[in-house]
């Protein structure tokens, strides 16, 4: 009988110790697959950030990606005046986070106006009207564009200001 109650015991235990190893497997195969699924979202992100959707479609679908020619386009560049100045004078986390505001603002502007952002290099921002997609006004867009950026700036120049006077104050101390 006491061999009967033991073996009772070490089945117990053991099941109690497979189910603990397996809640403890499950929880963290869940971890996994949402740092798998947030990682994706990123990925995704970036992907649509760099290149048109009917690319990315492409590329999904494994398919050969021919160029294409656009013929009406107009193409901006935008550049952060007195940029050289800005990196002498802020430590590069504020001059990050200044470029951050500035090209998150032109981002939502030219998603608002449909620009495509072409790239970002420093301080020059380059976009495009006209590709991927046919725009007849590409012109007139890029012009309302160009001047939304502008009013922007003036909007956004106190925030920058108070960034850059802080930093400064930071420094000297």
């Amino acid at each position: 009988r006491s061999s009967d109650l033991l073996y009772q015991v070490l089945v117990t235990y053991r099941r109690d110790e497979s189910m603990r190893w397996d809640s403890l497997f499950k929880h963290n195969l869940a971890r996994q697959q949402r740092m798998l699924a947030d990682e994706q979202r990123r990925n995704e992100g970036l992907l649509e950030s760099m290149l048109p959707k009917q690319i990315i479609t492409s590329l999904r679908a494994s398919d050969n990606i021919e160029p294409q020619e656009f013929q009406n386009v107009t193409v901006i560049f935008v550049e952060i005046c007195q940029f050289a100045r800005l990196c002498c004078n802020l430590p590069p986390t504020n001059v990050v986070e200044v470029l951050n505001i500035i090209y998150h603002e032109f981002d939502r502007l030219s998603d608002l106006l449909h620009v495509y952002k072409v790239e970002t290099v420093a301080e020059v921002y380059m976009a495009v009207v006209g590709a991927p997609h046919p725009v007849n006004n590409h012109a007139d867009v890029a012009a309302h564009f160009a001047l939304a950026l502008i009013h922007s700036m003036k909007l956004m120049r106190p925030r920058l200001d108070g960034l850059i006077k802080a930093s400064k104050l930071h420094r000297s101390q």
